[in-house]
C-alpha cells in the first residue's frame, strides 16, 4: 500500500488488549513453552553452555534502567546449571497493556495487513527462540514476531549471515515451526508438540507498528532497540489519520544495526556488566531465586528475597537440556 492508493479504514480497538508472553497455557512453569519444538532437534541443543534465557523485553527493560530511560518493570530470577533465567513476575506472564492516549490502531493494522498461514487461523501468536552472543555471554532469546514477507528472496539467509558483524553470531536456536501446546495429562508430563505450518527463515520476519504521518521515522528510532536485541530486519510503518490508514513504510532496520550498536556501546557493556551481577546476587540467594523491581521514581533496581521459590522450568527440561 502507497500513498497513491486508495485508503483502508482501521478503526481504533477500544479496551485494553492483553499482552500474551506464552505462558497462559501453562502457568506454573512460565518458560516451558520455549522448549517443547526443540525435541525434534534435541541433539542440536544443549543449554549447559548458555549464560542466560530471557524475553527481548527484560533485555529492553535492563538497558533502560542502565540508560536511565527506564519505566517500571519486575522479574523473578532463578539459576540453573549455572544459567539465569528472566521470567515476568506475576502469576503469569500475562499483563493489560495499557498504551498511551492514541493506542489501540497496532493491533487492528496487524490483524488487517496480515493473515495466518493455512491450518493457523486459531494460533495467537508466533514465538521465536533466537541464540546469539552479548560481548561475552551466551544468551537465549525469546520474542514474539508479528509477520513474516512471503516474497523473501532465496538467498536472504546467506546474505544476513554476511552482511555485518553484529549478525555473525546469530543463530536459530529452536526451530521456527512450533505449532500449538497442549498441557499433558500430569504436571511432569512433557508438553506435547503438534508440527504445523512450515519453515520461516529468520531473515524475512517483519515488526508492525502504527504512527501518525510526522512521526513514522521517529517511530523507527523508537522500535529500533526492540529490533536489535531482536534482530529483526525489517519494519513496517502504518501511517494513519482519522482512523484511516494512508500508507505504510517499509524500514530495512538491519541497515541501521551497527550503528546503533555503537553509538550505545557503552550502555550495553553496562548491561553485560549488570546481567552478571543479577547472576551472582540469584546464586547466592536461597535455592536460586530472587525477584528484582524497578520503580521509576526511584530510580534504584531492588533484588529481594523469593518467598515463593517457584521453578521456572519442569524438572523434566532441565535433565533434558541441561547436559553435561
Amino acid at each position: 500500500m502507497d500513498r497513491n492508493e486508495s485508503t483502508e479504514t482501521t478503526p481504533k480497538r477500544f479496551g485494553y488488549p492483553l499482552q500474551w508472553q506464552g505462558s497462559i497455557w501453562c502457568s506454573k512453569v512460565s518458560l516451558r513453552t520455549s522448549f517443547p519444538g526443540a525435541v525434534r532437534d534435541e541433539a542440536r541443543l544443549n543449554c549447559i553452555d548458555v549464560d542466560v534465557i530471557a524475553s527481548a523485553r527484560a533485555f529492553r527493560s535492563l538497558l533502560g534502567f542502565v540508560s536511565n530511560t527506564s519505566q517500571d518493570f519486575s522479574f523473578h530470577l532463578q539459576v540453573v546449571e549455572g544459567t539465569l533465567l528472566f521470567t515476568q513476575r506475576g502469576p503469569t506472564d500475562d499483563e493489560v497493556n495499557f498504551g498511551s492516549r492514541n493506542s489501540g490502531y497496532g493491533h487492528n493494522f496487524e490483524d488487517h495487513c496480515s493473515k495466518p498461514l493455512p491450518g493457523l487461523e486459531d494460533s495467537n501468536s508466533h514465538h521465536r527462540v533466537i541464540r546469539y552472543k552479548l560481548r561475552d555471554l551466551n544468551c537465549v532469546v525469546r520474542f514474539e514476531a508479528d509477520a513474516f514477507e512471503i516474497d523473501e528472496p532465496e538467498n536472504a539467509d546467506t546474505n544476513a549471515a554476511n552482511s555485518g558483524q553484529h549478525n555473525s553470531a546469530l543463530s536459530p536456536i529452536l526451530p521456527s515451526y512450533m505449532g500449538p501446546v497442549a498441557e499433558g495429562k500430569t504436571a511432569n508430563e512433557f508438553t506435547r508438540v503438534i508440527l504445523l505450518g512450515r519453515d520461516i527463515p529468520s531473515s524475512s520476519l517483519v515488526e508492525m507498528k502504527m504512527a501518525r504521518p510526522r512521526y513514522a521515522t521517529q517511530k523507527f528510532m523508537f522500535t529500533l532497540p526492540q529490533l536489535w536485541f531482536t534482530q529483526t530486519r525489517t519494519l513496517f510503518v502504518g501511517v494513519y489519520a482519522s482512523g484511516y490508514c494512508t500508507g505504510i513504510h517499509k524500514f530495512d532496520a538491519h541497515t541501521s544495526f551497527a550503528a546503533w550498536e555503537q553509538k550505545h556501546g557503552f550502555a550495553l557493556r553496562r548491561l553485560v556488566c549488570l546481567i552478571k551481577e543479577l547472576r551472582d546476587c540469584a546464586m547466592n540467594a536461597p535455592g536460586g531465586h530472587c525477584i528484582i523491581a524497578h520503580e521509576n521514581s526511584s530510580r534504584r533496581l531492588e533484588v529481594y528475597q523469593a518467598k515463593a521459590k517457584q521453578n521456572a522450568l519442569p524438572e523434566l527440561i532441565i535433565q533434558q537440556f541441561w547436559r553435561r
